[in-house]
């Protein structure tokens, strides 16, 4: 019998620029049972505003894997899943948030990636060309605006639910 172990799937932050989003998105995480994160940012370390915008989530700052370049944060993972809004003329397939949970679900016996990017900004293509697919969160057409830890939110949220609506229909 396989024991019942929790699919959790990296949670990469490209550059942050603020330490409250850091915290807010700690604090997602743990309100739905995500536990891995990965700072792209050279020497970050938790600060007391981003442990006071966790919310008691500090475990997660405290474990965090913190790394110079993209590169070397995504170097064992077998998918890595963008997350953007903007039009791209890219080759990688765009997906909206449900499809990409689903696909990512599929994948649960792999490692996952999911990146985020800074919020100014948002990610490069040449960021997103080194990733599986995008993920695109539908919004109002007329206002395409996401703080990073609402983005985090929105795709843990989906993935526990999918996940738990598994174990209740059994």
């Amino acid at each position: 019998m396989k024991s019942k172990k929790n699919f959790s799937p990296v949670i990469i932050l490209f550059e942050p620029q603020l330490e409250e989003n850091i915290g807010a998105v700690a604090r997602a995480m743990l309100n739905f049972n995500f536990h891995n994160i990965r700072i792209i940012k050279k020497g970050w370390k938790p600060t007391k505003v981003s442990f006071k915008n966790s919310a008691k989530a500090d475990e997660i700052l405290k474990k965090a894997e913190v790394f110079k370049n993209l590169e070397d944060a995504i170097n064992d993972l077998h998918y890595v899943y963008a997350t953007s809004n903007r039009k791209r003329d890219l080759n990688t397939d765009v997906v909206n948030l449900k499809q990409g949970v689903k696909i990512i679900n599929n994948y649960k016996n792999n490692k996952i990636g999911i990146l985020f990017g800074p919020e100014r900004s948002g990610l490069t293509n040449e960021h997103i060309a080194v990733c599986d697919k995008i993920i695109e969160i539908s919004l109002n057409e007329d206002f395409k605006s996401l703080n990073l830890a609402q983005s985090v939110l929105l795709i843990a949220y989906e993935l526990f639910n999918l996940n738990l609506n598994k174990i209740n229909s059994v």
